[in-house]
């Protein structure tokens, strides 16, 4: 099959307005079999959290003493359901 195609259609990314290709669109907007998933840093902010946790007091004395952070851990703040979907979408 090495004849060209006689319609002259070629199927191509599409770019969105940030200049990132998010793979072709679709009527629906599902991503069906869309097979490349983006990292956890790359969906989620560090910013953001999935669950509310209650103030800490900081003068409450530790058992950890020398072993407590000094700067923050850096992971990304998701929620149970993305990080669902996420791994869902890997086992495909």
């Amino acid at each position: 099959m090495t004849a060209p195609n006689q319609s002259g259609w070629k199927p191509a990314m599409i770019a969105s307005k940030d200049g990132m290709h998010n793979g072709p669109s679709t009527t629906t907007g599902n991503r069906a079999l869309m097979l490349e998933e983006p990292l956890l840093f790359e969906i989620g902010r560090a910013d953001v959290t999935g669950v509310d946790l209650p103030a800490v007091d900081a003068a409450a004395p530790t058992r950890l003493a020398g072993l407590a952070r000094s700067e923050p851990i850096g992971l990304v703040g998701l929620t149970e359901p993305e990080a669902v979907r996420h791994y869902t979408r890997l086992s495909r």
